[in-house]
Order: C-alpha cells, then structure tokens, then sequence
C-alpha cells in the first residue's frame, strides 16, 4: 500500500484486535472510491452457533497492523454479516465496513487523534489554483525549476484569521518517449494550526470551508481525495469520499472566480473565511446545490430561495422601523389587546416578534437589483416582476395553499429560477469577498460564458 487517497481503491491484509481484549484474528481491508472501506475478518474468537449477535459491536474502535508493521485504527465498524463453521474449535468470519480508517497510528478506545495540522488533495484544486483552459492562475507550476523529469512548481502562503497558515501548491511531473510526451498538473494544499486540535475539528473549521472554496471557483462538486493529518509522517484518514460524482467531469474551461484576475487575493482568501462564519448555517444551502448537480429540481429551488434569504438576513438586514419606533408599535397593540380573549392576545402577540423584519420579496429583490445594477442589460432579468414569481411560487410549494398567477412550477420555469438564484447568489457573495465591480464583471463574464445567461 503506497497510494492512500479517499477516491482510489486499494486492498491490503493483516492482524486486527479490540482494544479490549487483545485477541488478534486475520483480516483483509478492501476499500473502494465509490463505497468506502470494507472489512472482511477470519477466525473472530467469543461466537458459536447459538450467538444471535455479532461478535464484534456496532460502531467498536479496531486495530490494527498492515504490511510492513504499518498501524491502522478502524474508527466505528459495522458489521454486516457473520457465521460460524466448525464445531472445536468454532470459525466465525464477519463482514462489515468502517466508518474511517485511519494509517499509522493505534487509538485507544475513547481517545481521539489530535494533529497542529493536515496536508490534503481536494478534486478541482488543480483548476481553482492553475487556472481553466485558456485562463492563467494563481500558481504556474511551469515556473518552477527543473528537477529530472519533475518540475518543483510554484507554493503560496495565506493567513487565516485565526492565525493559521494555509499553503498551496502545484506542480507538474512529465514522461517522455519517442513521439509521446505527458505532463500531469497536480496541486495539493496544508493547514497549520495555531494548537493542536481533534482531527473533527480541523477538518470542519479549514478543510470544509477549502472544499467549498474550490465549488465556489469551479461550479463542481469537490470532495477530499487525501488527507494526512499531521507531519510528513502523520495519519492518512480513509473514508468515503462525499459528494462523489456519479460521472467524471469534463475538464474545466472557466472559472466562477479566478484568484489570479482579482488585486489582492490573500485578501479574498482571508475573507472567505470570515465570510463562512458570520453567514452561519445557512451558508451550507448554497454549497449542497452548487456541489450536487442530482439534487431534485424542487429542493433546489427552495434550498437557493432559503440561502438567499437567510444571507440576505445574516448581512444586509434593515428592518423597515428602528427598534425605538418597533417598541412603541408592539406596545400600542398590547394595550389594544388588553381587554380581549387572552387565546386573541396570543394569537397576534406572538407574531410582533417577527412583524418589524423585511419580506423575503424585499430581500430577494434588493439582492437582485444590485447584480443588476452591476450587469444591465447583459443580464435579461427584471428583479422586480421575477423576484415576485419566484417568491409566490416559494410559498405555494411550502405552504400548498391558495396560488396566484405569478406561480410558475413547471420544470422550465423551475430551472430558469436556479439559473438565476445561482448567479444573484454567486454576486452577492463576491461582493462581500470584497471585490471591485470590474473584477466581479470579469468573473461573472467568464464563469458564466458558456449558460447563455449574458449577452
């Protein structure tokens, strides 16, 4: 085993244990890109043929040792099938799969893996970093010097806000023969942080927010092909890779947003981050349409129409009152209701907490308007007359009631709204990047050249 990455299958056998007690038994670690990391263990000792269950327990930690006395832990094993042959002594065999499996390294049970950091390959780094077809990028790996057949390429150095460092790479390695010659562009990226933390959590406060980042530039599902987590010696974390393309994707021909055309990219770099966490939860809705191109149609439409009005909400909300004019309105009908039924109090009360708040056609609208403002006539849309379809067709689907005639649900409809939330979505946030117009012109005019949304 030499080639540890989520999105490459691979087969290896050796000796497992539980922690407790530490009885070896044989076992053999197949993983597959598509479906994770499948185990299949001989000679299991504690079960017989009147056992109804699995001699090993849901979720239980397992190590192990590879090839080569390489460790292996297996975080939370399924098992999924198991039998026992023989009679003295009993053969029992059980299949199942893990939840991760980690290379090099023994975790006892309870204890988690703690790094200062990871290196790691995210599909669609290669494009987001050197560029699309016909685009220049951030990195060159062609500059760099020559090494043998290996060129050493091109790094650079960002810093997040929290004081981590984050690195990226590229490079390009070749092989030449008589009429043949190949070149292979690879890109990788690593996180120092400022304290070790668990393995979870670097990977949801840098990793996660990376793989977005490259969604965001390339428009494609991006997923995690490898992970090592701490030095050049560190862990590798096997699991399945999610989202995972049902196809290959065709090779990128522009970008959403291009590092290289934008005056100060660490500073969008830097910006991403902080971006991510004073947007909140509903930052995810865009990234789980943008980066599942399977999602129905209709989940689509509702999860860009939620995104876009919870950013909107989460940035750029300005309530039609100030607090001193809501507080004098909600007193008023609170002294009008005084005599009534409390059952009518209650009723009208509750919903003062959310009277002074803009609609979501105010929101939408106001989003709307400024990628129009900034495109003109490039862009065929009315923000006023479509923000009113989309939001009446948001609320028939969600409430199923009374529907008006700016409803519009058929499949085309639907997909000319996403097409739309899609790019109003991607403006507002390149603006919060803190973009100047010219450079979100330029990455709209080239993310969008081939979806015949401009002119």
């Amino acid at each position: 085993m030499t080639n540890y990455q989520w999105d490459k299958d691979f087969d290896a056998e050796g000796w497992f244990w539980l922690a407790e007690p530490e009885e070896r038994f044989y076992g053999r670690l197949n993983h597959d890109a598509r479906e994770g990391p499948r185990l299949h263990f001989y000679d299991v000792p504690g079960s017989g043929f009147s056992d109804r269950e699995p001699p090993i327990v849901p979720e239980a930690r397992i190590l192990g040792e590879l090839p080569g006395g390489q460790p292996v832990t297996l975080e939370g094993f399924f098992p999924t099938r198991w039998q026992a042959t023989g009679l003295d002594p009993v053969t029992t065999t059980v299949d199942g799969f893990a939840q991760s499996v980690l290379v090099g390294c023994h975790l006892q049970e309870g204890a988690p893996l703690v790094a200062a950091g990871f290196g790691a390959s995210l599909y669609g780094l290669e494009p987001t970093l050197t560029g699309a077809l016909g685009e220049p990028g951030l990195l060159n790996p062609r500059t760099g010097r020559e090494a043998g057949g290996m060129t050493a390429g091109e790094a650079r150095e960002f810093a997040l806000p929290d004081g981590a460092k984050l690195s990226v790479h590229a490079g390009e390695t070749g092989s030449y023969s008589y009429r043949v010659t190949r070149t292979e562009v690879s890109a990788g990226v690593s996180v120092a942080a400022p304290a070790p933390a668990e393995a979870e959590e670097l990977e949801r406060k840098y990793l996660e927010p990376l793989r977005e980042f490259v969604t965001f530039c390339t428009r494609r599902p991006s997923y995690v092909q490898a992970l090592k987590l701490g030095d050049n010696h560190g862990v590798n974390v096997l699991r399945r890779p999610l989202p995972y393309p049902r196809q290959p994707q065709p090779d990128q021909y522009r970008l959403g947003l291009n590092l290289a055309r934008v005056s100060e990219p660490d500073d969008v770099m830097h910006r991403w981050f902080v971006l991510r966490e004073e947007v909140g939860a509903v930052w995810n809705l865009l990234f789980s349409t943008i980066g599942a191109p399977e999602v129905v149609l209709e989940n689509r439409f509702l999860d860009l129409m939620a995104f876009s009005e919870g950013y909107h909400r989460a940035l750029r909300d300005d309530p039609p009152l100030s607090k001193a004019q809501a507080r004098a309105g909600r007193d008023a009908i609170k002294a009008a209701l005084a005599d009534e039924d409390p059952k009518i109090r209650d009723v009208f009360l509750t919903r003062l907490s959310h009277a002074n708040s803009q609609t979501q056609r105010d929101r939408l609208i106001e989003l709307a308007g400024q990628a129009k403002a900034l495109l003109g006539d490039h862009w065929d849309f009315d923000p006023f007359e479509q923000c009113r379809a989309m939001v009446d067709t948001r609320n028939w689907m969600t409430h199923w009631g009374s529907r008006t005639k700016y409803v519009a649900s058929d499949p085309a409809s639907l997909f000319g709204f996403c097409r739309h939330l899609d790019l109003l979505s991607y403006i507002a946030v390149l603006r919060d990047l803190q973009l100047a117009d010219e450079e979100i012109t330029t990455a709209v005019a080239n993310g969008w050249v081939l979806e015949n949304l401009l002119h």
